[in-house]
């Protein structure tokens, strides 16, 4: 009998020197799929960057997750900012 499955939860790192499973990470995040919506929470680590947080979103995209939240806290203001832009930008 065929089947499918779908991924509906990961763990994210990332890092200077992090290119797969076993690399050494400086940041770790928890993204859980609930339909097409995503929801990004548990951080702990060094933040992402701005062009890290895009390339975030592309593979978000890429999974067929339509929306993103991320849980803000400890957040710069200069973060959220482009969290909110990139949001807005989403549905372009």
């Amino acid at each position: 009998m065929p089947w499918t499955a779908t991924p509906f939860a990961w763990t994210i790192r990332w890092g200077a020197d992090h290119e797969k499973y076993g690399d050494p990470y400086e940041g770790v995040a928890t993204l859980v799929r609930c339909g097409d919506k995503g929801y990004v929470s548990a951080t702990a680590g060094s933040k992402l960057r701005i062009s890290e947080m895009r390339e975030f979103f592309k593979f978000c995209k890429a999974e067929g997750i339509a929306k993103v939240d991320w849980d803000h806290h400890g957040v710069s203001q200069q973060v959220a900012t482009e969290l909110a832009r990139l949001r807005s930008e989403w549905d372009d």
